[in-house]
């Protein structure tokens, strides 16, 4: 099922223990914990499991599919429907780790740029890029990612909103925190201001009344 917004993608690497390890626990081992390196847990383990490690999973990209006669479907990270790109610019620090020091919330697409030994390394085999003398992958056209195995995307919709003035005084307000007791002190001063400013028309009117009366006689 396909939302009408746009949504983002979680991808997740774990292992589990109800796939690819022996069943029933292999004969003298207890199975009852699976660490590699220690060897009274490594007997739970499929032969050879250990010898992979240490590793590192790596996602080139991800194709996600719609159907582009449907007009349910939106095509696109940002909708005209669903403007993602303007409440993104408007709300940047949002989606950026502060720790990071980045200053965007996308990361720019790299081409190429990944250390190779073979052509293979870089899409050769699909012919979408080489490995060049220096070891690193150069994309060919239409391809991109640091192994050239990412076909190059596009936005199709280019035209960009203009943040909303509301947006951008809301990215760009500071929060001033005041303490209760003086909140208090301000809202004592605010009302004798009030009283006196009320005091003072008051005997300006009595005052031009008297003088009119005066006149009168």
């Amino acid at each position: 099922m396909i939302p009408n917004e746009p949504m983002y993608v979680i991808l997740n690497t774990a292992m589990s223990s109800t796939w690819g390890f022996p069943l029933p626990c292999p004969r003298g081992c207890k199975c009852d914990c699976f660490e590699c390196g220690n060897s009274k847990c490594e007997c739970g383990f499929p032969p050879g499991f250990c010898k992979n490690f240490p590793n590192s999973f790596d996602i080139d990209y991800v194709r996600i599919y719609q159907a582009v006669n449907d007009t349910k479907h939106k095509l696109g990270c940002s909708t005209s429907t669903h403007p993602s790109d303007v409440f993104i610019e408007a709300h940047k620090k949002r989606y950026i780790d502060p720790f990071s020091g980045d200053k965007e919330p996308l990361k720019v697409v790299e081409t190429g740029g990944m250390a190779c030994t073979d052509n293979k390394d870089c899409g050769g085999e699909l012919n979408r890029g080489i490995c060049d003398t220096e070891n690193s992958c150069q994309c060919f056209t239409g391809y991109t990612g640091p192994s050239c195995l990412a076909n190059v995307g596009y936005n199709d919709i280019p035209n960009k909103r203009k943040i909303l003035p509301v947006e951008f005084l809301e990215e760009n307000a500071v929060t001033i925190f005041i303490p209760t007791p003086l909140k208090c002190v301000f809202g004592f001063f605010i009302l004798i201001i009030i009283i006196t400013t009320c005091a003072k028309v008051a005997q300006r009117r009595n005052e031009k009344y008297l003088y009119e009366s005066i006149g009168d006689v």
